[in-house]
C-alpha cells in the first residue's frame, strides 16, 4: 500500500511539480498572404494562441524589459530548419497581455516579414511558416522558464517565379458560334508555352485555365468567367523551359444570360497555377499569360426565330 502512495506521490510530482515553469505555443494561423513568392520580400500577417504553466505567468509579468518578448518567425520545409528568419513586430498591448496559468492566450493580425529576395523555391522546397516565442534581448525570465522547442507551424506554401503564356486559342466546339441568353458549353484547344529563360514547372497539380468573354481583344475586363475542366494528365503535365504544349478539348460552361452580342465579346483563356501549386506567373514576363479571339455571337432570339423559319419552310414544301 506504501508502494501505490509512493507512485501515485511521484506521478502527481511529475504532471504538476516536476516539469518547470514552461511556456508553449498552442497554434499559429496565417491570415494572409496565401503563398509567398521567392525572389522579394513579402509580409504576412498572422494569429498565435500560447499558454504558460506552473508559474510561469507570474514570472514573465515580473520581468520589466519593455518589450519583454522575441516573437521570431521562418519558413521550413520539415517544420524544425529555419529559413529567412526574421522578428515579427508585437504591440504595445501585446507584451502587456495579462497571464494566466493554464489559460490559452491569442494576439491576433501580428505582422512579419519574410525575406525571400536571395531565396529559390522549387517544387515542394518551403511549405511551412514558423513562429516561436522567446525572451526579448535584455528580458530576465528566460532562465526561469522553459520556452525551448515551442516552436510551431502552419502550412504556407513558398512559390517560385515561371515566365509563362498561352500561344494558340481555338474554340472547336460548337463550331457555328456561341450564343448568349443562357449557359454556354464549350469545347477549347490552348496551347501553353514556358520561356527559355523561365524555371520548369511540374508537381501533381500544376495548371489551372480559366476562361472568361471580354469586351475587349486585350482581354482587361472579365464579362463572365469560369474554371474549365482539364484531365488528370493535362492538369499534371510537366513543362521544360523553352517547351509548349496544346491542351485539346478543354471544357467549359459559362453564363451568357445577360450578355448582348451588340457588345462585341471575344472568347479569351488564362493559364495559371492550380490552387495547390509551388509556382506564380511572372508579374513582368516575356510571354502573355492570357490570349482572347473573336467568334460568331447568335442570340437566342435570332436561334429561335431561324428554327421557326426553317420549320415553316418545310411545312410549306411539303404541301
Amino acid at each position: 500500500m506504501k508502494g501505490l502512495a509512493i507512485i501515485i506521490l511521484l506521478a502527481s510530482c511529475l504532471l504538476h511539480m516536476c516539469v518547470g515553469q514552461y511556456l508553449d505555443i498552442d497554434s499559429v494561423t496565417v491570415s494572409s498572404p496565401s503563398y509567398l513568392s521567392e525572389g522579394m520580400s513579402n509580409s504576412a500577417t498572422f494569429s498565435i494562441t500560447f499558454t504558460t504553466y506552473n508559474g510561469a505567468d507570474s514570472i514573465i509579468e515580473g520581468d520589466m524589459d519593455a518589450t519583454r518578448y522575441t516573437l521570431k518567425t521562418y519558413i521550413s520545409n520539415d517544420g524544425e530548419s529555419e529559413t529567412a528568419a526574421s522578428n515579427a513586430t508585437l504591440t504595445s498591448s501585446m507584451i502587456a497581455t495579462d497571464l494566466t496559468d493554464d489559460v490559452s492566450n491569442t494576439w491576433s493580425a501580428v505582422s512579419t516579414t519574410i525575406d525571400l529576395t536571395n531565396v529559390v523555391c522549387s517544387n515542394n522546397t518551403y511549405v511551412y511558416f514558423c513562429a516561436e516565442i522567446e525572451p526579448s534581448p535584455g528580458a530576465t525570465w528566460g532562465p526561469g522558464v522553459d520556452y525551448s522547442g515551442n516552436a510551431t507551424c502552419a502550412d504556407l506554401v513558398c512559390r517560385y517565379e515561371v515566365d509563362v503564356g498561352i500561344t494558340d486559342l481555338e474554340i472547336t466546339n460548337p463550331d457555328d458560334g456561341l450564343t448568349v441568353g443562357g449557359g454556354q458549353a464549350i469545347d477549347f484547344d490552348v496551347t501553353i508555352m514556358i520561356h527559355n529563360s523561365s524555371n520548369d514547372v511540374g508537381g501533381y497539380n500544376v495548371w489551372a485555365i480559366n476562361a472568361y468573354l471580354s469586351t475587349y481583344s486585350t482581354g482587361v475586363t472579365k464579362a463572365t468567367e469560369s474554371d474549365a475542366t482539364l484531365s488528370f494528365a493535362q492538369r499534371t503535365y510537366s513543362l521544360s523551359a523553352g517547351s509548349s504544349v496544346t491542351f485539346e478539348t478543354v471544357a467549359v460552361t459559362l453564363d451568357l444570360t445577360n450578355l448582348d452580342c451588340n457588345d462585341g465579346y471575344y472568347f479569351c483563356a488564362e493559364v495559371k497555377p492550380h490552387s495547390s501549386g509551388y509556382w506564380y506567373v511572372a508579374d513582368s514576363g516575356n510571354l502573355d499569360e492570357f490570349t482572347c479571339i473573336s467568334f460568331t455571337c447568335n442570340s437566342a432570339t435570332s436561334v429561335t426565330v431561324s428554327a421557326l423559319v426553317f420549320l415553316l419552310s418545310f411545312s410549306v414544301l411539303s404541301l
